[in-house]
């Protein structure tokens, strides 16, 4: 694989993130609630790694000039970029941020990516486009999103774990944790079939005598996924540390 893929990981595991030799995104930075500030982890990592920005708290302030400036130039100064997660639907306050961030960043010549939510907002930033595709083919996924926003998509490495109930029309999937998923693999009979046009793996299950469909990532696919993506002309990746085994990771050179 060529395109680069990024961890993202908490303060408490900057020593395995450390160890890791990936390129990183660091979480647990957040905006203070009722005052302009920023908010970074008492144990924010000194080696080189994205800032990653959520949105966990609903600021009762305006974004101000002030703010946008201290956070781009200690993204700059500190670290080797601005990851604004915004999840769901934004806020106003959220859009009008990434907005302000997008133009500080880019004048100031930092990366920035955001989530597809604010991708409006934000034309100069990257686009975190995620990875799970249950309907159609996936090509098609990603060459729409390559589509809509043309060399700026970077793919979000969500593993899929779903359980589709039959028939299975697109939005009645159930979403599974790790374990659940683990518990229908070993508890149902029956084998295991690629779907090739999802580039996933799935499984006929049951539950209260409701027959299912189990989809799921594996390493394999994920690769495939992955793959696919560079196709497209998607620049990075980037997922969650703990997930990492799931991904194709090539070491990157250790940087000091």
């Amino acid at each position: 694989m060529s395109i680069p893929i990024y961890l993202a990981f908490s303060p408490e595991e900057a020593a395995e993130a450390a160890a890791a030799s990936a390129h990183l995104a660091c979480m647990g930075y957040q905006l203070a609630p009722d005052t302009p500030a920023l908010l970074a982890p008492s144990d924010a990592p000194e080696f080189p790694c994205m800032l990653l920005l959520q949105d966990s708290t609903q600021p009762i302030y305006e974004p101000t000039p002030e703010l946008v400036q201290m956070i781009v130039q200690y993204a700059a100064a500190r670290h080797t970029g601005l990851l604004c997660d915004v999840s769901g639907k934004p806020t106003e306050f959220w859009l009008r941020m990434v907005a302000q961030l997008d133009r500080a960043a880019d004048e100031a010549k930092l990366s920035m990516w955001t989530t597809t939510a604010c991708a409006d907002a934000a034309p100069h930033s990257a686009v975190l486009v995620p990875s799970p595709c249950v309907s159609g083919r996936y090509e098609d996924h990603l060459a729409q999103a390559a589509a809509r926003w043309p060399g700026r998509c970077v793919l979000e490495l969500r593993p899929l774990r779903c359980r589709m109930p039959l028939p299975c029309p697109v939005g009645n999937e159930i979403a599974l944790s790790p374990q659940d998923l683990q518990a229908f693999l070993h508890r149902d009979p029956g084998g295991i079939y690629p779907w090739e046009p999802l580039r996933c793996m799935y499984k006929l299950v049951w539950e209260d005598g409701v027959p299912s469909l189990l989809l799921f990532d594996t390493a394999e696919t994920m690769a495939e996924k992955v793959q696919d993506a560079e196709s497209a002309g998607f620049t990075a990746a980037v997922g969650l540390l703990q997930e990492a085994a799931l991904f194709p990771m090539t070491p990157v050179p250790s940087q000091t």
